[in-house]
């Protein structure tokens, strides 16, 4: 499969195709530095007290509405090691969002003596005034989302049950995965074109960049070559399966790893059963319909 080209790794790819200086929303992230000491602490799920270094941060990023015309962030939260900020540009204008953060960074910097951010920072692209809101709501809850990982670090890797529309699904891992503001649905039909299937590739690569969560049984070659390019770019994936879990069920491979990190949900859409057979066309088609609905709703 061929994949489409970056311009820089991991945390600081950028979308290549997009021009940062255009109108529209962003949800950024940006990690503090190595030796930085704490932002803040969390104190309840909707509140976290800010340190001197947060103090700064915060009085930074008031700031930037005032010194560039067209810009305003909506909603942000500094958490103890990152940043979380939605940015929105209201107008074309020769300052891309990179600009903005480097006046942040640079503003801290002075102020503090010494940078309190790492290197680069993390993008997601909003297409959508509905995927701007997610974006807010994915910052308003933070907090919460940073004391469940902190308060119960076996939530992620415990069996639950989900109810999704009238089904009950059984479930095992991070259901924090549901919420995520960035879902898309993995699918390959062999009645695709070559260009369907580039434009597809290209769909699923941008929710990987994003750091977003592919959704799929990943049953056919094309689709499992999908989730494996997907975690090992650093997506988050939910995976639906025929067959429940057993009393001792835990991934295999590159999926332990993925749950141990937070970044895998399975759910089923049966009990389990030592009793093997062959999926059929039927139960292929359920699957990804479910699949499907995940990738297109919030569940709250």
């Amino acid at each position: 499969m061929n994949k489409p080209t970056r311009r820089s790794p991991d945390y600081l790819m950028r979308a290549s195709w997009h021009d940062y200086r255009r109108p529209g929303a962003y949800l950024l992230t940006l990690a503090a530095a190595e030796l930085a000491g704490p932002f803040s602490s969390v104190l309840s799920d909707e509140t976290v007290s800010l340190s001197p270094v947060g103090i700064v941060i915060d009085r930074a990023i008031r700031e930037l509405p005032d010194l560039f015309a067209g810009v305003q962030i909506p909603a942000y939260v500094i958490m103890p090691d990152h940043v979380h900020l939605v940015l929105r540009k209201v107008r074309m204008s020769p300052v891309s969002v990179g600009m903005v953060v480097a006046k942040l960074k640079s503003l801290v910097t002075q102020r503090i003596g010494t940078p309190q951010f790492a290197k680069g920072f993390n993008d997601k692209i909003s297409f959508s005034k509905a995927q701007t809101a997610a974006f807010v709501c994915y910052v308003r809850d933070n907090p919460r989302r940073f004391r469940l990982r902190r308060l119960n670090p076996d939530y992620f890797v415990s069996r639950h049950t989900v109810e999704f529309g009238n089904q009950t699904l059984l479930s095992f891992g991070n259901p924090e995965l549901l919420k995520h503001p960035v879902k898309c649905a993995v699918r390959y039909s062999r009645s695709y074109s070559a260009a369907e299937f580039k434009s597809k590739i290209e769909e699923w690569d941008e929710v990987i960049r994003q750091g977003g969560v592919l959704c799929s049984p990943f049953i056919h070659e094309q689709e499992r070559k999908v989730l494996n390019w997907a975690i090992d770019s650093g997506a988050s994936i939910i995976l639906v399966q025929h067959c429940g879990f057993s009393e001792r069920y835990k991934p295999g491979g590159k999926l332990f790893e993925l749950c141990a990190r937070g970044r895998l949900f399975v759910v089923a859409l049966n009990e389990y059963s030592t009793r093997r057979r062959e999926l059929t066309r039927a139960d292929c088609l359920a699957m990804n319909e479910i699949a499907a609905a995940i990738a297109a709703h919030c569940v709250r």
